[in-house]
């Protein structure tokens, strides 16, 4: 298990974006203001009737995903998240299925998420046992555990996919991702980590859990 680290700064590409406009319309002014006294060129061609009319178009803004590619609601004035969709978490999970021995039956591991916040999922680790060996049908007993909370703190990249940075209220760091099949995958943290101690890879696809 890694050591957990402190929380990130969120949507720091989009801050620095705004620093390098407000230092180049800055520039612009003061270039604007210096020189010597007499016409400017833009001046000179604008009391000149034979000099050819000009437009000038201003900049276009960068474009900013739209919450239905990041699942994020963001302000637009300071570039932070100020809400995710998390609704696709929400529910009951369940893990690999383990059977006894034979006749014995079958139980497996699982969570159910909750979105308690904008930014944060509560998670209940559950296990449920069945009577026959597959895991199929619904659970004849289940049983909660403890509980913990998730607050995501930003997105990353993982495998290709886009995932949500997690920090949990136990410390740990972690990624998460429903996929396209509908699995909830997390980030292997045994494995290697990137620069800010989030994992760099997934859990093998075995380790996935599936919706109940």
């Amino acid at each position: 298990m890694h050591e957990p680290r402190g929380r990130l700064p969120r949507y720091s590409l989009l801050v620095r974006w705004a620093g390098q406009v407000i230092g180049s319309l800055s520039l612009l002014i003061v270039a604007s203001c210096g020189g010597d006294s007499g016409p400017s060129p833009a001046a000179e061609a604008a009391s000149d009737p034979t000099s050819p009319t000009t437009t000038s178009v201003a900049p276009a803004s960068p474009s900013v995903p739209s919450p239905s590619e990041t699942g994020v609601t963001t302000d637009t004035a300071t570039g932070r998240p100020t809400e995710y969709d998390l609704s696709t978490f929400e529910g009951e999970w369940q893990l690999i299925c383990e059977p006894y021995l034979p006749r014995d039956g079958a139980s497996a591991g699982g969570f159910v998420y909750d979105q308690s916040g904008p930014d944060v999922l509560t998670v209940t680790q559950v296990g449920f046992r069945w009577r026959n060996p597959s895991c199929a049908g619904d659970p004849t007993e289940r049983e909660i555990y403890d509980s913990f909370e998730q607050r995501v703190v930003g997105i990353g990249e993982v495998e290709g996919q886009q995932v949500l940075r997690v920090e949990d209220s136990r410390g740990f760091l972690d990624v998460i991702v429903v996929d396209a099949d509908d699995r909830l995958r997390f980030g292997d943290i045994n494995g290697p980590l990137d620069d800010d101690g989030f994992p760099a890879s997934f859990e093998a696809i075995e380790k996935a859990a599936i919706r109940r």
